[in-house]
């Protein structure tokens, strides 16, 4: 059904972000990076086979029942429906192509030049822009970043200099891609570490925790995740998250007061650094004199509503 397909597509979306984060930075081997290749490459051509229908086929669900009639004729839902497939598959397309450029590096010492250069490794020829009819597209900055991108929905160049986002509207400008640098941002560790508290978990991120999806502010950045913690060097649980889909800091909390806390601060100059001044939230039936930074205590829940109350958060307990 339709919304078989959109869930999907959604699904898809999801799958690619963690792909993203695992071949940019989990990868660190020639023989790794070729094995990951090679079944990209294998999912490619299970996604590229036709499945003898269109995407409008098959059984309406009653909410969109209404839109079955205009279905295939060229109506705004054909576009939506089009236009977020192909993107899903755009994702796909380039996470072959920085599988590929990463493998090139470790070959070579840099990234290609061109597409072609990665020909052999997509089984003769680089993906083509689903957007726009020629192959994807390539931009170096002056440092050591390497772009590859789609042209997007609006089938307009921008040189890869900015994102597309659907929540602009189907068809608005932006590029999608995906922006490798030759060091990973996030140096995972080959084997399991054991991080007992906040100062040990924080010195596996030397560039900052990764970016929170739902925290972006007016001027259109995206700020870091946020870390939840009692103490630095104390065994208490440790949580890692999000603001989640409402965009809005901790719900638990009904006040805050701002202490001097030396002790909140990591000892050591190689310690992540931590302001010494803390904000320290209180919920309800929070008793004084418990500090606590950033710690969400509302699980963000779907089926309370798309954008309800909670933060989307891990838990990392200690000793």
């Amino acid at each position: 059904t339709l919304i078989q397909r959109l869930i999907g597509i959604a699904i898809q979306l999801i799958a690619a972000d963690g792909l993203e984060l695992c071949l940019l930075n989990a990868i660190q081997t020639e023989e790794e990076m070729t094995h990951c290749l090679q079944i990209l490459n294998q999912l490619e051509d299970l996604v590229g086979k036709e499945t003898g229908e269109t995407l409008f086929e098959g059984e309406w669900p009653p909410p969109l029942s209404f839109m079955e009639w205009t279905a295939g004729m060229g109506s705004p839902n054909d576009l939506e429906v089009e236009v977020r497939h192909h993107v899903g598959e755009t994702h796909l397309d380039l996470l072959r192509g920085i599988a590929a450029a990463r493998l090139h590096v470790m070959r070579t010492g840099d990234f290609p030049m061109v597409l072609e250069d990665l020909a052999d490794d997509f089984g003769g020829h680089p993906p083509k822009d689903r957007f726009g009819g020629d192959d994807l597209s390539i931009s170096r900055s002056d440092g050591e970043d390497w772009t590859l991108y789609s042209f997007g929905p609006d089938e307009i160049d921008n040189q890869g200099s900015f994102d597309y986002s659907p929540t602009n509207g189907t068809k608005s400008s932006g590029d999608i891609l995906i922006r490798v640098s030759k060091q990973r941002e996030y140096p995972f560790p080959t084997g399991s570490v054991r991080a007992r508290n906040a100062t040990e978990v924080l010195e596996q991120f030397p560039n900052g925790l990764p970016n929170d999806l739902f925290a972006i502010t007016v001027s259109r950045q995206i700020r870091n995740l946020k870390y939840g913690i009692y103490e630095p060097t104390g065994f208490h649980p440790q949580r890692i998250f999000s603001r989640g889909p409402d965009g809005i800091e901790p719900h638990s909390y009904q006040s805050v007061v701002y202490y001097e806390m030396p002790s909140m601060n990591p000892v050591g100059p190689d310690d992540p650094g931590m302001p010494t001044r803390q904000p320290v939230y209180y919920p309800p039936t929070q008793p004084d004199g418990a500090p606590i930074l950033y710690d969400p205590l509302v699980p963000y829940e779907p089926t309370n509503g798309t954008k309800s109350v909670g933060e989307l958060f891990v838990k990392i307990k200690g000793d």
